[in-house]
C-alpha cells in the first residue's frame, strides 16, 4: 500500500488541471446510468447485502465475496488480506448507526464485529498481534503462492489458519472502530469487551517501542511507529492509537507515551505534516495513506483538549484536505466538516453528490475507460503507472474497488476479464452515510 513512482514520472505532473466532459455512458463504463435508490433506500439495501453476502460465520467482514453466495461456508475460505481494516470501518459504520437509529439490528451486528476484532487477536496466539484475516479449516493449496503469510492458530483456535504480517493499516481501521463504537454504545458488555482488546493491542505496540511484532520477533513490514521510522504519517497513526487507547482504557501508560513522543521525539509537528500536496506531488498521490490520514485525525481531533496540540493537529488536518478537496470524498469531506465545524457548502455538496452517484452494488466488472474519447487523459500515470483521468470520474463509472474512499478517484480501467463473478461490500458507502447521519449532514429523508 505504501508504493510509490519515481520522481521524474511525477513531476511531469504538477500543473495539471482535471476536465472530464459530459455523454452518453460509453461502451466499456460499469452502471449505465446514476443510482435511482435514495441516499438511505441505499443504505438499507448494503446493509441488507452485507448481512447475507458479506459476513462469515465468526462476524468477519467478507468485504469481496463470489456470487451467487449460497451458504455461509462460501465466504469463509477467502483470503482477505484487510479484513481487519474494513472489518474496524465496519464497526465504526454500525456505532454510528445504533446512534441515530437506536435499533437492535445495529447493536447485533456490533456484536458480532466485535467478535471478529477479537478472534483476529486470539487466534494469532500473541497477547495484542491482529492477524490480517483467518479462515476456518486447512488453508486451500490456491492460498499456499501468493497469498502472504499464514499461519495455523495455537490452542483452542488450531481449527484456523491466519494471515500474518499485519501493517499498521489494519490497526488504523481497528482502532478508529473501536474509538468510535466505544463512545456511542453505553452497553457494559460492548464496553467491557473494547476495554479488554483495545489493552491487548496497545500492550503490544508499546511494549515493543511503538512497532508491530510478528511471530519471528520483526517488525512487520508496514509496522514500525518508533522514532526511526521516517514516515510522518506512522507518527500521525502512533499518537491516534495512543490517545484513542488511553481514552478507553484509562491507563496512564498510554497518556505518558503519549506525551513522551510529543515533549522529546516532536511527534505531534510530525503529524500535522503527514500528508501534503508538495509530499503528493513527488513521491505521488497515495490515497491509501490520505484514507489512513482521516482515520486517525477524527479521533485525535476529537479527544485532543490542549490547545496547543490541537492547532498542530488542525493545521495537519488542513493539509490533508488541500490534497483531496476537490475529489468529492464523502467520507473525507464529512470528517473534514465534522472536524472543522465548518459550514455546509462545496464540500458537503460535493459529498451529497457522490453517495448519491454511488452505485447500488459493486460488483467487480471489467472497465476501460482508457478508451472514452470523451475523457480527457492525464499526461502522466498513477503511482502504480497506470493511466487517469485529468479530473475524478463520477463514482459509478470506476471499477469497483474494496473501499472506494482509500482508491484512485482518477482511475480509468480495472478487473480485466472479469465478468460480474464477485462483488464487494459496501462498508465504504455505509460509513460515509451514517457518519453523514450521525452529524446531521443528511437526513433520513435523502
Amino acid at each position: 500500500m505504501r508504493l510509490r513512482l519515481p520522481l521524474l514520472l511525477l513531476l511531469a505532473g504538477m500543473s495539471c488541471q482535471w476536465a472530464v466532459s459530459p455523454s452518453p455512458t460509453p461502451r466499456f463504463s460499469p452502471p449505465e446510468a446514476p443510482p435511482s435508490l435514495s441516499l438511505s433506500e441505499k443504505a438499507e439495501w448494503y446493509e441488507r447485502n452485507v448481512e447475507e453476502n458479506h459476513l462469515t460465520s465468526d462476524g468477519l467482514v467478507a468485504y469481496k465475496a463470489r456470487l451467487p453466495v449460497m451458504k455461509v461456508e462460501e465466504i469463509e475460505i477467502l483470503d482477505l488480506p484487510d479484513g481487519a481494516a474494513w472489518t474496524g470501518c465496519a464497526l465504526a459504520a454500525e456505532a454510528f448507526r445504533y446512534a441515530v437509529t437506536g435499533g437492535p439490528a445495529a447493536l447485533e451486528k456490533i456484536r458480532r464485529l466485535l467478535k471478529a476484532l477479537h478472534l483476529l487477536q486470539e487466534v494469532t496466539g500473541v497477547r495484542g498481534l491482529l492477524a490480517r484475516t483467518f479462515i476456518r479449516g486447512d488453508l486451500p493449496s490456491s492460498f499456499r503462492s501468493g497469498h502472504g503469510e499464514w499461519h495455523r492458530g495455537q490452542g483452542p483456535f488450531s481449527g484456523y489458519s491466519w494471515r500474518g504480517d499485519v501493517s499498521n493499516d489494519q490497526y488504523a481501521g481497528v482502532m478508529f472502530g473501536y474509538g468510535i463504537c466505544y463512545d456511542l454504545i453505553a452497553d457494559k458488555e460492548v464496553r467491557g469487551k473494547i476495554i479488554q482488546d483495545v489493552q491487548a493491542l496497545m500492550d503490544h505496540i508499546v511494549d515493543h517501542g511503538m512497532a508491530i511484532v510478528d511471530l519471528d520477533g520483526q517488525v512487520t513490514t508496514h509496522g514500525g511507529m518508533s522514532p526511526r521510522s521516517w514516515e510522518d504519517l506512522d507518527a500521525l497513526l502512533a499518537l491516534s492509537f495512543l490517545k484513542t487507547a488511553f481514552h478507553i482504557t484509562g491507563s496512564l501508560k498510554f497518556q505518558e507515551k503519549y506525551r513522551e513522543l510529543i515533549e522529546r521525539q516532536g511527534y505531534h509537528r510530525r503529524a500535522a505534516k503527514a500528508r501534503d500536496k508538495w509530499w503528493e506531488y513527488f513521491l505521488g498521490v497515495n490515497h491509501s495513506d490520505n484514507h489512513l490520514a482521516f482515520l486517525a485525525y477524527y479521533n485525535l481531533l476529537r479527544l485532543e483538549k490542549d490547545p496547543e496540540l490541537l492547532h498542530e493537529y488542525r493545521k495537519g488536518l488542513e493539509r490533508s484536505w488541500r490534497v483531496v478537496l476537490d475529489e468529492g470524498n464523502s467520507f473525507f469531506n464529512f470528517v473534514y466538516i465534522g472536524l472543522t465545524a465548518n459550514p455546509l457548502g462545496q464540500a458537503w455538496s460535493d459529498a451529497v453528490e457522490t453517495l448519491r452517484l454511488f452505485p447500488e452494488g459493486k460488483r467487480v466488472v471489467e472497465v476501460r475507460n482508457s478508451r472514452r474519447k470523451d475523457i480527457r487523459k492525464a499526461w502522466f500515470s498513477d503511482r502504480h503507472g497506470k493511466p487517469q483521468a485529468k479530473r475524478p470520474l463520477p463514482v459509478y463509472q470506476r471499477p469497483a474497488n474494496a473501499f472506494e474512499w482509500k482508491a484512485n478517484p482518477y482511475r480509468l480501467d480495472g478487473h480485466p476479464g472479469s465478468r460480474g463473478e464477485a462483488e464487494y461490500a459496501g462498508v465504504d458507502y455505509l460509513l460515509a452515510y451514517w457518519l453523514g447521519r450521525y452529524h446531521g449532514f443528511i437526513s433520513g429523508d435523502m
